[in-house]
């Protein structure tokens, strides 16, 4: 009797266990997958042959080319690959509403056997960014959370000046990459493409006439006179730029 109580007891124990999967849980499940390799912080190959990019961060880039690797970008892929490994690299993935990138690699969010989320751990723990690309906006508050933490803590990436803010002076000098830009927004224009958001120093932030539908609530001309940090991609073609696809890559300082 004693020992079929102890049996029951562990019963409801692993069920409680798997019913706390942590943070920036999976609504549901997609697909179960093997990975068999870990490509760096943000992306994995399965046993299938597809990579996998993971949505809503981005990781430093592991060396390339001529092009040096950042800071961090081994911990970020030793870390992704750790989390697998605990579970024989078998994990679960959680399809984005676009099911593909322009390179034809699966956007998926990503869980391992146990069900934490990937991507909400490589966060929290300052080894990847948040990004935001419409129309793959699951959890993307949560993963900013995530970040907003490891940020305040200095984790990671946060320790470092470029994930910080880079004034718009400063940008050119940079090059291009991902990094955040702090500054204040001297004017609004708007064109038949696109609104520009000028932060002085030939910078300026870039929205797409597609993607002004997500800023609805934030209006572009709102902006104008705030001092804000922006997160992304800077291009250097023709201008030094930053294209917003989403509010969500905007911090707006009091």
């Amino acid at each position: 009797m004693h020992g079929a109580l102890l049996v029951s007891a562990l019963f409801v124990c692993g069920q409680a266990a798997q019913a706390a999967p942590g943070r920036c849980a999976a609504d549901r499940i997609d697909e179960r997958v093997k990975v068999r390799h870990v490509h760096d912080g943000d992306t994995v190959m399965l046993t299938d042959g597809r990579k996998v990019r993971l949505i809503g961060i981005n990781a430093p880039e592991l060396a390339r080319e001529r092009a040096p690797a950042e800071a961090f970008s081994s911990a970020a892929q030793v870390a992704l690959r750790t989390l697998l490994a605990k579970g024989g690299y078998r994990a679960t993935l959680r399809h984005g509403a676009e099911r593909h990138d322009r390179y034809t690699r699966l956007l998926a969010h990503l869980f391992t056997g146990d069900g934490r989320n990937v991507q909400a751990e490589l966060l929290q723990r300052g080894l990847a960014a948040p990004i935001v690309f419409p129309p793959n906006l699951w959890q993307h508050a949560c993963y900013r959370q995530a970040a907003r933490e490891a940020r305040a803590a200095q984790r990671g990436i946060w320790s470092l000046q470029r994930y910080r803010g880079l004034e718009p002076r400063a940008v050119r000098a940079a090059g291009e990459g991902f990094y955040a830009v702090r500054g204040r927004i001297r004017s609004v224009t708007r064109t038949r493409r696109s609104v520009w958001l000028d932060m002085g120093y030939e910078f300026a932030l870039r929205i797409a006439k597609d993607d002004l539908l997500q800023f609805r609530s934030t209006t572009p001309e709102s902006l104008r006179h705030r001092t804000v940090v922006a997160l992304g991609w800077v291009s250097l073609r023709h201008r030094p730029r930053m294209r917003l696809r989403h509010p969500a890559q905007l911090e707006i300082l009091p």
